[in-house]
């Protein structure tokens, strides 16, 4: 059975839950590293998912080998999605529903991310949903990416939310322990890397089967 606890708040990761972007990436970077020749596998970028931006870096340059086949194999990357700065990866199924859902029951909503704030306001922004968020969390806000509970933390303060009555959405192993370890509740929601983990409230094959749910977690 389903824990019956109500909750006032929700808080989301983007990419690979709200975003399709973890598969775009996915896919640009092991096209490039094939194209110079250095093995580059799906599982060596599944390591990064769920991850900040400087632990991806090193897990990247360890396996490509230098600071040059990086750079080298990332200018590839760039030519394929453009500028991290003007990317725009599209909405995952039943986003929109969910959140306008949400926002008819003012139920308050945050973004706890791994990528930096600024990027994370300029890709909501440019799908159109940015709105729907009273707060966000970027992973260039706190000391230790996730999986250490800070970002979650963080969100949770921002909309001035006791974590225990949060209800978290994540779609990666590292993104659902921070969360819990935030003391959160965690729904679920697995993308490309599927999330081997105990205590889920949850999983659920997309967001749009979380909407039946929403009568018997929020207040």
């Amino acid at each position: 059975m389903l824990e019956r606890k109500m909750y006032s708040a929700a808080i989301f990761d983007m990419d690979g839950l709200l975003l399709d972007s973890e598969r775009c990436l996915m896919n640009a970077w092991l096209s490039a590293s094939l194209e110079y020749g250095i093995p580059l596998s799906e599982q060596d970028f599944l390591y990064t998912v769920g991850r900040n931006a400087k632990e991806s870096y090193e897990k990247l340059l360890q396996v490509l080998g230098s600071e040059n086949d990086y750079r080298a194999v990332q200018r590839l990357v760039f030519d394929t999605l453009g500028p991290e700065s003007e990317r725009v990866f599209p909405l995952k199924p039943g986003v929109i529903e969910l959140l306008n859902l949400l926002s008819d029951r003012r139920i308050p909503c945050a973004v706890a991310s791994s990528t930096h704030n600024e990027e994370i306001r300029r890709r909501l922004t440019a799908v159109g949903v940015l709105h729907f968020f009273s707060a966000v969390a970027g992973s260039d806000e706190v000391a230790r990416g996730k999986p250490d509970p800070a970002v979650y933390e963080l969100a949770a303060r921002r909309i001035n939310a006791e974590p225990s009555f949060c209800l978290a959405f994540e779609d990666s192993e590292n993104g659902a322990t921070a969360a819990l370890r935030a003391g959160m509740a965690v729904v679920l929601v697995p993308d490309i890397k599927a999330p081997q983990i105990a205590g889920a409230l949850v999983i659920l094959p997309s967001l749009s089967a979380v909407i039946p749910y929403l009568d018997g977690w929020f207040f």
